[in-house]
């Protein structure tokens, strides 16, 4: 896609104001990024999503991997773009992007939907065969869950830095035969997590599930400051858990 149609009303949209309020104007600047790189790898009809590394996505938006990802969490949360994280990836689906786009890429699709790719595949098979692959990834997903080592789940779900899950599942699983006991596991996660809040310091899940791990257990957690009030409003007046999180981390 060339270029799309920018309203100048866009401020005053709801969901864009609620961009505003949690985020600011950074959030709305990496808004248009992203809308910007989904509609720069458009070509005619095909969907409207983009998946890449959140690596990359930082890289485009000029944030870090770890900011991205909690910025493109809380977009999803406010439902202006549809998100997915996969294990290494993050998809971004901007629906309503084709009504926006320019004349000229729209006869230009319009004019390619009517002839076979250079590959002789039709953009209709170009969409069977991603649906045949989201359903493929559904099913691996499905067959981890179902030969999860008891424990694994909960442990996945509370480690911030989601790298490698099948190396971390194998390590998982060698330190339970080796008499370790998930709640243990799940302590020593909670403790060491205590020691940096810096995502990027984080060691891989798969690292930290070396045969070092029990060191965590003995850490003492640090103690508790006071409640910063504008959090203890925001609380109590039930601020979504994942907003929580992203002013815990980068600020009111």
């Amino acid at each position: 896609m060339r270029w799309f149609k920018h309203n100048t009303t866009t401020r005053s949209d709801e969901k864009i104001a609620r961009i505003f309020d949690h985020l600011g104007a950074e959030g709305y600047g990496v808004f248009w990024c992203i809308l910007e790189e989904i509609a720069r790898n458009l070509e005619g009809n095909q969907p409207t999503f983009l998946q890449l590394s959140a690596k990359n996505w930082g890289k485009t938006c000029g944030l870090s991997a770890g900011k991205f990802g909690k910025v493109a969490r809380l977009l999803g949360e406010i439902e202006i773009f549809s998100v997915v994280f996969y294990q290494n990836e993050i998809r971004i689906d901007a629906p309503n992007l084709l009504k926006h786009r320019d004349e000229w890429s729209a006869r230009k699709a319009r004019s390619r939907d009517r002839l076979p790719s250079s590959s002789g595949e039709t953009t209709a098979r170009k969409e069977q065969n991603r649906t045949k692959e989201n359903k493929e990834e559904e099913n691996r997903t499905k067959e981890n869950k179902e030969t999860m080592p008891p424990g694994f789940d909960l442990f996945w779900e509370t480690y911030p830095r989601k790298i490698d899950k099948s190396a971390a599942m194998k390590k998982y699983a060698a330190r339970l035969k080796e008499g370790a006991d998930p709640e243990e596991i799940l302590t020593a996660v909670k403790k060491y997590l205590t020691t940096t809040k810096d995502p990027a310091f984080i060691r891989h899940p798969k690292t930290f599930l070396n045969d070092d791990w029990r060191q965590w257990l003995t850490v003492v957690a640090k103690k508790e400051e006071p409640m910063d009030p504008r959090e203890a409003k925001a609380i109590a007046e039930g601020m979504d858990p994942d907003i929580l999180a992203y002013h815990r981390e980068y600020g009111w």
